[in-house]
């Protein structure tokens, strides 16, 4: 007998173990740009490319897990994304190194809001917005792990092969979510159609305010992940591990070799906002703003 835990824990490392891959990349970005000649930009840009996946398919993968059910479309996105990051694994160039990424994110797309739909349909509404937040962790935990594993086992083994085992990885976890997943008794049957549904879900004004808030916490939060290891200046043998490790465990205001960069820039003012609310108890009011 399948228990709600049960399909929670299912959910929280599928979760958790598809961002690996992904959220790892860029802390061997290094590695990637000396192999194939890339510029500081292209190599920054592997996770923007990656999060247009999302952007473009979070919708309709909510109706697909609407209408085809949620065991397929969570299968599914799992397998696209691991699919994706093994293509990425034998890419030569960058334009085919970006198609890729954007065609793994196009599975995160898909287990995201299907992973959601998993827990709100096995918990009652009392605890599912604890039972969401949880399921959420598994995306900065997916990251962290990704930032300290990755760059480790692309020094041992090369960058590819530590791409195919993050996306090895993930087909462990489809192949258990096709044997373990089950829909909760009593579940409504996928339905065939929601147009009128879904034009309601756009018109909702409060969503609107919350994705566009979403929207700006991520793309500095995207940016930062993206150059910080690209632009810090390490030594050869350190060169991925440590800035990998940095980039999801800040420890202080100034970060080295990210001065010049727009992710300095903003991730230095909120800094110094986040701040001002942090002693704003304390009646200090003035902003002390970190040197460059």
């Amino acid at each position: 007998m399948i228990g709600r835990f049960t399909i929670l824990g299912l959910i929280l490392a599928a979760q958790t173990l598809a961002n690996i891959g992904p959220l790892g990349i860029p802390a061997i970005a290094k590695l990637i740009r000396e192999d194939l000649g890339l510029t500081l930009t292209q190599a920054g840009s592997f996770l923007s490319a990656y999060y247009i996946g999302p952007i473009l398919m979070s919708m309709p993968a909510g109706t697909m897990a609407d209408h085809w059910g949620i065991k397929r479309t969570l299968v599914l996105g799992q397998i696209v994304i691991a699919a994706g990051l093994l293509a990425v694994s034998a890419a030569g160039s960058y334009p085919t190194l970006i198609v890729l990424m954007i065609v793994a994110g196009f599975g995160y797309g898909m287990l995201n809001p299907t992973s959601t739909k998993a827990v709100m349909a096995w918990f009652p509404p009392a605890q599912r917005a604890t039972v969401i937040g949880l399921k959420q962790v598994g995306l900065p935990f997916g990251g962290a792990l990704g930032a300290a594993l990755m760059p480790a086992l692309a020094l041992a083994v090369g960058w590819r092969l530590a791409v195919v085992t993050s996306a090895l990885v993930i087909l462990s976890t489809a192949v258990a979510s096709l044997l373990i997943y089950r829909d909760p008794a009593g579940l409504p049957p996928p339905t065939t159609g929601a147009r009128t549904a879904f034009r309601a879900v756009l018109l909702t004004r409060d969503l609107w305010l919350v994705a566009i808030a979403t929207l700006m916490f991520a793309g500095v939060q995207t940016v930062f992940m993206a150059f910080l290891v690209s632009t810090s200046p390490t030594s050869r043998r350190f060169r991925s591990s440590r800035p990998g490790a940095t980039w999801h465990s800040r420890r202080s205001p100034g970060w080295p070799g990210a001065s010049s960069s727009a992710c300095s820039r903003i991730a230095r003012s909120a800094d110094a906002v986040a701040c001002r609310w942090r002693w704003r108890g304390s009646g200090r009011r003035s902003v002390r703003w970190p040197s460059p």
